[in-house]
């Protein structure tokens, strides 16, 4: 019985090598429940101590996961259990040393004295030199067939022939009238003699008279007369003139080879490409791109080649029928002036690079480049009907590998450059965030711009507007955008400054302490906005902001000094940024200048897109007074909580606080909650900057300083806060003294102006 299977294949690269072997029979053997309930423990706890194993050699894979695990099974549990495992088409697994590495492998299992294992390996190939080879030490322990001499396959290939001829004559209205005498038995015997077994003269012989445009008996007398006579010096064998003659049918073969070329020549990812979302590179569509042709013109010109080829009627990939036509093409001495090869890297690279900027050019003119805002808002409308009509899977690709396969172009086309100098940085970029993919960080940028230099005056243009776009530009966000939205978007775009895309969790901490904007309500949208040079500006109601390089590197500090700061620090920090105070500059750590640039940052975008906004306002925040930044240096005084910040009327939802003590400055804890740190229950409550306290007795509330959770909400008009459950809660004053009182347990409530 069968308990796995695999089959290589040159044309599909997920199975034209080594490396998924054993994944796949071990996933075959997870399907057996025969197997899997003896070998699936072992197996299991392999992966479980290492489990990367899968990415390791394949040697150590098949020991490790087939060799050992059976080699624990006792003896008479296999007599019950499937032990074939067929490998089919080795010398369709390109790399012509894991051929000899499998079948080494295979030996070791079969004539090792230690694994008594009574596994059975069915392995198919043709007889390259190198297999043959590797199978001459496996001793009495091979049994070998000659599929192609022996005259069972001879009765197969006429049987299949026979069936073909059949099958053609009931569809085929050229055929109606012929009998089913047609062909003549001299011909199919003619035919099998000149297979010698192999099934691909077979087929390809089938393929080829089975056409629309030309009569099959015509095309069969084709195949007869190119027939090889005995004693002839031709130096092509019957296959080879089949090839040949078919390939002689292509009216524009100058035309057709590129295709051919393209065809043979594997698409080579960019190191980082995720095979999520595979696109067809070899489909009708994408070779009319990659060459520049009409739509529909791939498969008129291929129409005569079906015999050699497949040819999907849908856009997956066209591929090459036998690997022997690969063989043909690549040997001059065989194919004479049809020699085609495969496409070199660079001008391939070339090839895909120019394709992929033409796609993305292909947006640019829809971009509203227009600040006025009576052309804006019908050029902004067309823009997003633009984005949403042109999204694709080349699309996709476009907008992530195009600089990997431009910087591997070693002598770029007029094409290719042409493309180049027609980028527009702005427009990628608002696009490339409209879509939600990752926007190109300033080492790609400069990567690019560095390969371009290369090339003289010819990238002049490219890499003046891409050094201008480095430095910085304007954000621009329509109306309808509400602008805590805006204020976390436009940090998430600054980013792009940045090359480390792992400060997006450190964003959102700060955007959330310091201006209370919580990333967790953001609404998951494609953000629709405009992005400009920095002198540009929009007349209107659009919130604009700028962002620049430096801005970035400030936010980089920023968060790098958050980082080492402990839970006090960190506190004065956030403190002295909404306060205007020095108490977190620290000499010879932490200076003062990079305090102020950090608070000029921070006002910068409050000004730009929360002053007068939504109601949004921050009571008692000193960046509200112009005067901000120009304090007298000194440490900050620690004496008396701010008062509580009061929310919109309409904000707050009711449920429970979570049950949280209050700790003292220098633990670990958190000295205040947010809305994050709260239930996933879907909210809008106001938090508090400060935290407050009720005490049961009704008296006022607590106003010294100190870290005490969770935070309460009171209502805007002054109202107590509804409250129950009442319970100890820790608070540690800051002048140290211990203090312990009873308070209530408070609960969300909603606030409105009637409560």
């Amino acid at each position: 019985m069968v308990a796995a299977a695999f089959f290589f294949s040159r044309n599909d690269v997920s199975r034209d090598k080594l490396d998924p072997l054993v994944a796949s029979i071990v996933y075959q053997f997870s399907k057996s429940p025969s197997l899997w309930r003896v070998l699936g423990p072992r197996i299991l706890d392999t992966i479980r101590s290492d489990p990367r194993i899968f990415e390791t050699a394949f040697e150590n894979q098949f020991q490790k996961l087939i060799v050992e695990p059976c080699s624990e099974v006792e003896s008479a549990l296999w007599e019950e259990l499937p032990n074939v495992i067929i490998i089919d088409g080795l010398d369709e697994c390109v790399d012509h040393l894991s051929q000899e590495r499998l079948v080494s492998t295979v030996r070791k299992v079969i004539t090792s004295h230690r694994t008594l294992i009574p596994w059975i390996f069915l392995i198919c190939s043709r007889p390259e030199p190198q297999i043959r080879d590797a199978f001459t030490n496996f001793n009495d322990c091979l049994e070998s067939l000659d599929v192609n001499s022996s005259e069972k396959a001879n009765k197969d290939v006429e049987k299949f022939i026979l069936d073909r001829f059949a099958n053609l004559r009931k569809r085929h209205p050229a055929l109606r009238h012929e009998s089913e005498l047609w062909p003549s038995k001299a011909t199919v015997d003619q035919l099998v003699a000149r297979a010698q077994g192999q099934f691909i003269f077979a087929v390809t012989v089938t393929k080829y008279i089975d056409t629309r445009d030309e009569r099959p008996q015509d095309r069969l007398d084709d195949v007869l007369r190119i027939y090889v006579k005995a004693g002839s010096t031709s130096p092509y064998s019957d296959l080879d003139l089949l090839y040949l003659h078919i390939l002689s049918q292509c009216q524009k073969w100058d035309q057709v080879q590129p295709i051919l070329r393209l065809i043979r020549t594997p698409h080579r990812r960019p190191s980082m490409e995720q095979t999520y979302g595979h696109m067809n590179w070899r489909s009708c569509t994408r070779i009319e791109d990659l060459l520049g042709r009409k739509r529909g013109e791939v498969a008129v010109l291929l129409s005569r080649l079906h015999a050699v080829l497949h040819i999907p009627d849908d856009d997956s990939d066209i591929e090459i029928a036998h690997a022997s036509f690969t063989e043909f093409l690549s040997d001059t001495n065989r194919c004479a002036h049809y020699h085609t090869q495969e496409i070199p890297d660079s001008e391939y690279d070339d090839c895909v690079a120019t394709l992929l900027l033409r796609t993305l050019s292909l947006l640019t003119p829809f971009y509203p480049h227009s600040q006025m805002r009576s052309a804006l808002t019908t050029s902004f409308s067309s823009w997003i009907n633009t984005l949403r009509d042109h999204w694709s899977k080349l699309t996709r690709d476009s907008f992530q590998y195009w600089h990997d396969y431009c910087v591997k172009v070693n002598a770029p086309s007029m094409a290719l450059l042409t493309a180049l100098n027609g980028v527009d940085p702005y427009c990628l970029l608002a696009a490339s965030l409209y879509y939600n993919f990752v926007p190109c960080r300033s080492h790609i940028w400069q990567r690019v711009v560095n390969w371009a230099e290369n090339f003289g005056s010819c990238t002049n243009e490219f890499i003046a507007k891409v050094n201008i776009y480095m430095q910085g530009y304007r954000v621009a966000f329509p109306p309808e955008i509400p602008r805590q939205e805006a204020v976390w978007q436009t940090f998430e775009i600054q980013a792009s400054f940045d090359d480390d895309p792992s400060a997006s969790h450190d964003i959102a901490a700060f955007c959330r302490e310091v201006y209370g904007i919580d990333k967790k309500y953001i609404p998951r949208r494609s953000p629709i906005l405009i992005i400009f040079p920095v002198d540009n500006g929009i007349l209107g109601d659009w919130a604009e902001v700028t962002c620049t390089k430096d801005d970035q590197n400030t936010m980089r500090d920023i968060l790098q000094v958050l980082r080492w700061m402990d839970l006090h620090q960190r506190k004065l920090l956030l403190d002295d940024i909404r306060k205007d105070t020095c108490g977190s500059v620290i000499p010879g750590q932490f200076e003062t200048q990079s305090l102020v640039r950090m608070k000029q940052l921070v006002k910068k975008i409050w000004e730009a897109l929360l002053l007068g906004h939504d109601g949004y306002v921050l009571p008692h925040y000193s960046f509200m007074n112009p005067s901000y930044n120009t304090y007298s240096s000194g440490p900050r005084t620690n004496t008396v909580m701010s008062p509580i910040l009061l929310p919109p009327a309409n904000l707050g939802r009711a449920m429970d606080l979570p049950e949280v003590e209050a700790s003292s400055p220098n633990s670990d804890a958190k000295s205040f909650y947010t809305a994050s740190d709260l239930s996933d229950t879907e909210h809008d409550a106001f938090i508090p900057e400060t935290p407050m306290l009720v005490p049961d007795d009704g008296n006022s509330p607590l106003t010294t300083s100190c870290e005490i959770t969770p935070p309460v909400i009171v209502p805007a008009n002054g109202q107590k806060p509804q409250g129950s459950d009442s319970g100890k809660r820790k608070v540690s004053p800051n002048d140290g003294s211990p203090a312990t009182r009873t308070f209530k347990r408070l609960k969300w409530f909603t606030v409105s102006d009637e409560s």
